[in-house]
């Protein structure tokens, strides 16, 4: 199981649970009795959907079958990679030949696994699945509930409560990284110090303000700049203060984010207020002031509000270019792992007989390590590997058609990775840029702060 550092305990109890608290035993089983290399791909790929608890996949470039790397085509992925690790493992298979009372099948073959060679491969032939779905080899082409059709689902069989355990926890992940461009969620105004002044209210005559409050109205002109409401606050009308506090994970308590906090609470703060003009006019004759709850901040907490905002936004939209580079890293690596069982396959044929009368004497099996990147990553409704006569075996000529497709799409993989370590770079850029907006804008508050103090001295 992944040792990981969750920001809320709502992600780790749906880590360790699912949804059902009684599956709780479906999902230990199946991170911890299998053998060490499936272990070691399950902790690499629940890490790999953890990181998204700090990345913003919102607005994020819209994904494809060229480059499936937004939220909905990222979950896809994650989810076809937990069933094959499902169909890897013969007791999450549901049967050959199980009879479906009163199905419009009275059996059927789930095509997932065949021995040859010494090892299980994926059947690559258009078999017909008990719910009447065709069996294509490529995970893309089928959907969830005909994923979930293959596997074992018998009572205390626990492939389809994992399913939708990892299913549920992805989604949970997203909407917990998104989160991060919600911060701060309080709507704040900014207060500036005025020469006080007495304007009535309903129950007083004689109510001094001291401070102007400007509220972007959520309207614009006619040049699309925002207009701007004004209201006169009056004396001793609490000001926030902002923390920049860190989020504990669940794990170990080490900080795993930080966002900004308001250090008042706007439900029992509240002051009397009047609208005026830009030029600090009462906005009608004999107006009475009232009473209202707003987070007022000062010019200074202002600025910091929201140049921190912005640099969390930043450091979500980043970590969201960071974790498709990896993910193309990844799938990279597992192209050249497959790549290398090709060329070890396909060099167990020849083009030619001993006495050359005869063309593609041999045939050899695409190995399980094949089958499931061809699976995992084709496109849909497409394969990689040559799949003349339906079957996982190749011959000479059919190996380098393989070959090709292969170096293709690592090829392609290649150029993506260039691109998105060149889009990760531009909005690092970026990241950077507002950090020296901030210390710019801090030292120049400084040095007004120390100037005036000299003045008053």
């Amino acid at each position: 199981m992944a040792t990981i550092n969750f920001k809320t305990q709502e992600l780790a109890n749906l880590y360790a649970y699912g949804t059902n608290a009684a599956n709780a035993g479906h999902l230990d089983y199946f991170r911890n009795n299998t053998n060490e290399a499936l272990k070691s791909d399950i902790s690499a790929l629940d890490q790999r959907i953890a990181n998204f608890q700090n990345v913003i996949t919102d607005a994020a470039k819209a994904g494809s079958e060229d480059f499936p790397y937004d939220k909905e085509f990222l979950k896809r992925e994650f989810m076809e990679e937990v069933f094959a690790i499902m169909l890897k493992r013969p007791e999450y298979r549901r049967p050959d030949g199980l009879s479906i009372p009163n199905g419009p099948f009275t059996s059927f073959t789930t095509s997932v696994a065949y021995s040859a060679g010494g090892q299980d491969l994926l059947q690559n032939r258009g078999t017909i699945m008990w719910n009447g779905a065709a069996w294509s080899g490529n995970f893309s082409d089928m959907t969830a509930d005909q994923h979930k059709a293959v596997l074992a689902s018998g009572l205390g069989d626990g492939g389809i409560p994992v399913y939708d355990a990892y299913s549920a926890w992805i989604d949970a992940v997203f909407a917990e990284g998104n989160k991060m461009k919600l911060n701060p969620q309080e709507k704040v105004t900014v207060v500036t110090s005025i020469t006080p002044r007495t304007l009535p209210t309903a129950n007083s005559p004689h109510i001094v303000y001291d401070r102007v409050a400007t509220v972007n109205s959520g309207i614009k002109d006619a040049q699309g700049n925002p207009v701007f409401e004004y209201y006169l606050i009056a004396e001793n009308a609490p000001v926030s203060g902002l923390n920049k506090v860190s989020v504990a994970g669940t794990l170990s308590g080490q900080p795993v984010d930080s966002k900004i906090e308001l250090t008042t609470n706007p439900a029992v703060e509240t002051s009397i207020y009047i609208q005026v003009t830009k030029e600090l006019q009462p906005l009608q004759n004999n107006a009475f002031g009232f009473v209202n709850q707003v987070n007022n901040l000062s010019p200074a907490m202002y600025l910091y509000y929201f140049m921190e905002a912005r640099i969390r936004v930043l450091r979500g939209q980043l970590n969201m270019k960071e974790a498709v580079t990896s993910e193309i890293r990844d799938d990279l690596a597992k192209a050249n792992s497959a790549y290398a069982d090709l060329e070890a396959q396909a060099g167990k044929t020849r083009a030619q007989s001993e006495n050359g009368k005869t063309t593609n004497p041999d045939l050899s099996y695409e190995t399980q390590n094949m089958d499931f990147f061809e699976a995992t990553n084709a496109k849909k409704g497409l394969t990689i590997f040559e799949n003349n006569g339906n079957d996982d075996q190749a011959n000479y000529t059919e190996w380098g058609s393989s070959r090709s497709s292969l170096k293709s799409y690592i090829d392609r993989k290649s150029t993506q990775s260039q691109d998105a370590m060149l889009d990760y770079q531009t909005t690092l850029n970026r990241f950077n840029q507002a950090y020296e907006v901030m210390s710019k804008i801090q030292e120049k508050m400084d040095g007004l702060v120390k100037s005036q103090l000299r003045n008053v001295s």
